[in-house]
């Protein structure tokens, strides 16, 4: 049962485009800035519940080596990381990368541990966990455009052998934004040279919504050709079970694919299980109460 008008108009998230589980998505952001003692920030003029006030660069983030990885990855050059969007939007996807990934990147160890549950065919040591990360921005060699991972791991499997899990999360976002052209002739060429799609020259690929995500496989694929970085890498689409836009992009992006041992969809709720059931951590369990309980379980 999604939230009534009602109930999101009393929590000020009543917003017109949203689909029903994007009020969900958003109404759980405005009841946790509450659980914080947090006022509610400004979308342009209007009140809106699921933002923080101006200003505010900490309450967005769970724990402080969240906060600490924020500030590394803004230091990065060519790193995307959009501010005050970081610092004030609790439902973009990038904060919740953070918050998920970023206690991962401190402690290596638990990765591995964690990474060997999920992808044990490509994950036996994690050599590093990055963000807004991609193997050379521009570079020909790969895509030759600003494509990024939102969250990259960068492992050994158990021969040694270099592999790589790139993600691609989503949390309130549709994919129905343009990620660019997808004329380049070198998107084309990787496609085919890959051997994984039906047809390469499929025109769905290249059109709204599945563009991004055809994008980011291509990367991930593109790493793997010639003398790149890693000899297999797999790219995850990753996102809460209630997403119904990624559900649907999935279903119909496998249908594109013949050999999907190179992409996965995953969603928040089988990361988090696997994470809590190797961690007692409160990090954990606070990105599940924040991201993953239902609205109407939220006191």
């Amino acid at each position: 049962m999604f939230p009534s008008r009602e109930v999101l108009k009393a929590a000020d998230v009543l917003v017109a485009k949203d689909a029903p589980w994007q009020s969900e998505l958003r109404l759980r952001q405005a009841k946790w800035r509450e659980q914080l003692g947090q006022p509610a920030g400004l979308a342009g003029q209007r009140r809106l519940g699921s933002r923080l006030p101006a200003g505010d660069t900490t309450n967005n983030f769970l724990t402080p080596a969240v906060a600490r990885a924020v500030a590394a990855a803004r230091e990065d050059p060519g790193a995307l990381i959009s501010a005050p969007r970081i610092y004030d939007n609790m439902l973009s996807s990038q904060p919740l990368a953070f918050n998920l990934f970023a206690e991962l990147q401190q402690d290596l160890d638990l990765a591995a541990v964690v990474g060997r549950a999920l992808w044990p065919d490509l994950i036996e040591s994690v050599e590093s966990i990055r963000f807004e990360w991609s193997p050379g921005r521009a570079d020909p060699q790969f895509l030759g455009n600003r494509s990024a991972f939102d969250v990259a791991w960068l492992c050994r499997d158990r021969t040694g052998t270099a592999t790589c899990v790139g993600i691609e999360v989503k949390y309130h976002e549709d994919l129905s934004q343009d990620p660019g052209s997808p004329d380049s002739p070198r998107y084309s060429a990787v496609a085919a040279a890959s051997g994984v799609f039906r047809d390469p020259d499929e025109p769905a690929l290249r059109a709204l919504p599945l563009r991004q995500i055809w994008f980011d496989h291509l990367l991930a694929l593109s790493m793997t050709r010639g003398d790149g970085p890693v000899a297999r890498s797999r790219f995850v689409l990753l996102a809460p079970a209630i997403n119904e836009a990624v559900n649907a992009v999935d279903v119909r992006y496998r249908s594109l694919l013949r050999d999907a041992l190179t992409y996965e969809r995953r969603t928040l709720e089988e990361l988090t299980a696997v994470m809590a059931a190797v961690t007692s951590a409160d990090w954990i369990r606070s990105f599940q109460r924040r991201y993953l309980t239902p609205s109407t379980r939220m006191s």
